[in-house]
């Protein structure tokens, strides 16, 4: 196997590899959540500025708003598009609601010194998507949601 010796190259191989076990999970989440009673849809990857794999979660008993949904995704970010160094990578669940505003999510070592790890170092990496999968499966992500769309009552009724 050759060598990885640049950041974006050793970046989208992590993407790659672990993209199977962040679809995994959100199946997982996915189940949960229709367990709990929500209509949820999509389970999708997208690259761009960033890597992130995402799921739409629905207002319970409204029609479909791509406005009113919540965006639950899992996000690999780089150090580079937020601190312009190379230093690492780290895992994010960002559950964000159709309007922008911020419902939930988990960045494990955020605004620490150990917010990033070392990209080239396979057991870091791991860890650090552990701690994140298993953050999101401890989560009450369905109680959250189910809160959240509670207190900010649909729009137009």
């Amino acid at each position: 196997m050759q060598e990885v010796t640049t950041y974006a190259d050793g970046v989208e191989g992590i993407a790659k590899k672990y993209a199977p076990r962040v679809f995994a999970l959100l199946r997982t989440v996915r189940k949960r959540l229709e367990n709990e009673g929500f209509e949820v849809s999509g389970l999708d990857y997208m690259c761009g500025d960033d890597y992130r794999w995402s799921l739409l979660v629905q207002r319970p008993g409204a029609p479909e708003d791509l406005n009113d949904n919540i965006d639950l995704s899992v996000r690999l970010d780089e150090s580079l598009a937020y601190d312009g160094t190379e230093d690492g990578i780290n895992w994010s669940l960002d559950v964000v609601h159709g309007s922008g505003l911020i419902v939930g999510g988990v960045t494990p070592y955020n605004y620490t010194p150990k917010v990033w790890v070392e990209w080239r170092s396979v057991p870091k990496v791991e860890e650090r998507w552990l701690q994140l999968a298993n953050a999101t499966l401890d989560a009450m992500l369905a109680d959250d949601i189910r809160e959240w769309f509670e207190n900010h009552p649909r729009k137009g009724g």
